[in-house]
């Protein structure tokens, strides 16, 4: 049951799927990772680098929500990371899983290749 259950959640398996199904994509350093003031979700701030989709300001928060968010995704201080994101129109904020693609941007030759040149943010 749980192995059906995560197959429909990750259904985007290409940089292109990724890309269509996606709000925003961009790369980003992690600034800092916090507890919402709700203390349910986490919130993680990011200078954003490069865009190829969406408009992201400059600095950018995704807010990870525990049903959402499958936790493989470790967001430390100073990385980064090539970010797709879907809006969650409930809280009115960007979000993002491993489910999208979302990794290190040391782990995501392939989608940048796929999305090639992009622009400052």
């Amino acid at each position: 049951m749980f192995f059906l259950f995560f197959a429909m959640v990750c259904a985007v398996t290409t940089p292109k799927q990724a890309f269509l199904a996606s709000e925003a994509v961009f790369t980003g350093i992690v600034i800092s990772v916090e507890q919402s003031p709700d203390r349910i979700d986490t919130l993680v701030n990011l200078r954003v680098t490069r865009a190829w989709k969406g408009r992201p300001s400059r600095i950018t928060t995704l807010r990870l929500s525990p049903g959402f968010d499958d936790g493989s995704i470790e967001w430390k201080q100073g990385q980064e990371f090539l970010i797709y994101t879907t809006l969650d129109r409930d809280k009115k904020s960007l979000t993002t899983s491993s489910c999208l693609r979302t990794a290190l941007v040391k782990y995501a030759a392939v989608d940048l290749k796929f999305l090639g040149p992009s622009r400052k943010p």
